[in-house]
């Protein structure tokens, strides 16, 4: 179900706990493993499994059930109701249950197989728009009838009470930034969130982890330096070049069809937003049919289960070269190391 609001200002405290959740899966998922499956070191193929440094991070960044984060936004909801009254505002608590009903992952598609490369490719130019929902369907905010009955300074006092003042931002300067999220500038909605969550401590923007973060950036390009997986890039790309393709490595095919995309999208203009239908269409056959060959070359050369046996391998030297550091991230991000 897809949710939207014509009232809503900004999106407020819900900011921090997405920056943290968005740190631990890109630090966590992407980087690591490149796509393969994850493991513990003793069972590389296992799929599901999370390795030795992915397990420092699931400690920082643990995971919550929809029931529960849905239980925390309705008592939100209900202590910023309460804030609001105190400032003189009636607020009508937002019913956020219906925000996940979209969460769930279609368990019956198997997304690495062949048969759904050779439909999406990598999903970079095949994506369609999902369908505008039915109108009875679209969330609204209680609150808009009410804000909308007010003078235009009322409703700058109801935003600021609920959200704290906006930060203006020049779009003319491209160098200007939003302050960063504080909770006790966050009106009601910031008071609320901090009164259920707590203080919460991101050790991936402490300067005391600075060197620790940049040994990780090393470790990342470690993997891609392995002898292993260079050995594993020239089987690859010979079996790629039989197919037609000349390309390095796997990133280097990918990379290539969103340079691609990026082009057809620069020759746009405000009177032709789109890019041309026939070099986009084209575009979408050239995408398939490299993932499709990328995917049966991959399975050739066992690339994915190759690459994850020396991301863990190089994974687990680094947790234990660094253990007592990533045990002080885990206590500074509040958790029992």
């Amino acid at each position: 179900m897809a949710l939207s609001t014509t009232s809503s200002r900004r999106t407020g405290p819900a900011r921090g706990r997405a920056s943290r959740a968005l740190a631990a899966a890109l630090l966590g998922g992407a980087l690591l493993l490149a796509g393969c499956g994850g493991g513990t070191g003793t069972d590389p193929e296992a799929e599901g499994e999370v390795g030795p440094l992915g397990e420092y991070f699931a400690q920082m960044y643990p995971e919550q059930s929809e029931e529960d984060m849905a239980a925390q936004m309705r008592e939100v909801e209900e202590i910023t109701a309460a804030c609001m009254q105190e400032q003189g505002f009636d607020y009508t608590p937002m019913d956020t249950s219906q925000a996940f009903d979209e969460m769930t992952v279609e368990e019956d598609v198997d997304y690495e197989s062949e048969e759904y490369v050779a439909t999406h490719g990598y999903g970079m130019t095949t994506w369609e728009e999902e369908a505008a929902p039915a109108e009875e369907e679209v969330w609204v905010d209680p609150n808009e009838d009410y804000v909308a009955g007010m003078s235009e300074s009322e409703q700058t006092a109801f935003y600021e009470a609920l959200y704290g003042p906006m930060d203006v931002v020049e779009e003319t300067d491209p160098e200007a930034e939003m302050a960063e999220y504080d909770w006790t500038t966050a009106g009601c909605s910031g008071e609320a969130q901090h009164e259920v969550e707590g203080e919460t401590v991101d050790p991936f923007s402490d300067p005391a982890f600075s060197s620790l973060q940049e040994e990780m950036d090393r470790m990342y390009t470690s993997v891609q330096d392995d002898p292993a997986v260079a050995s594993l890039d020239g089987d690859w790309s010979a079996c790629m070049a039989e197919a037609g393709y000349d390309f390095a490595t796997p990133d280097a095919a990918w990379e290539d069809i969103s340079t691609r995309s990026d082009e057809l999208y620069a020759a746009t203009s405000e009177t032709s937003p789109e890019p041309d239908p026939a070099a986009w269409e084209e575009l979408q056959q050239l995408e398939i049919a490299t993932a499709l060959a990328d995917h049966r070359c991959k399975d050739e050369v066992d690339y994915d289960e190759t690459y994850q046996e020396v991301s863990l391998r190089v994974e687990e030297e680094f947790v234990d070269a660094h253990r007592a550091e990533l045990d002080a991230m885990v206590e500074a991000a509040g958790q029992e190391p």
